[in-house]
């Protein structure tokens, strides 16, 4: 056909340049967007929760006291994960 052996690049110009020429499309940028969280779970399964301590300055206890509400300055330790026990585990 017209398009036997034409690189894949070569062959989606000379389509859609035919395409033009017969003014029955021409080319177009479509996206697909998919829940990623859903789409991770289908192929992955569940996600493992994972979490990290976060050191807070001297005087705050998030126990009592929200830390976004006082713009505190804090530190996430992510080279420190803390295991779930496993009975927490979905």
């Amino acid at each position: 056909g017209a398009f036997d052996g034409l690189t894949t690049d070569e062959a989606k110009k000379a389509v859609t340049s035919k395409l033009e020429e017969l003014n029955k499309g021409g080319p177009r940028i479509t996206y697909k967007l998919r829940d990623w969280v859903f789409s991770r779970q289908r192929y992955w399964g569940e996600p493992i929760p994972i979490y990290f301590p976060v050191d807070f300055p001297d005087g705050i206890d998030p126990t009592t006291q929200n830390p976004a509400d006082d713009n505190c300055e804090y530190t996430i330790r992510f080279d420190q994960p803390i295991p779930v026990a496993e009975a927490d585990l979905p």
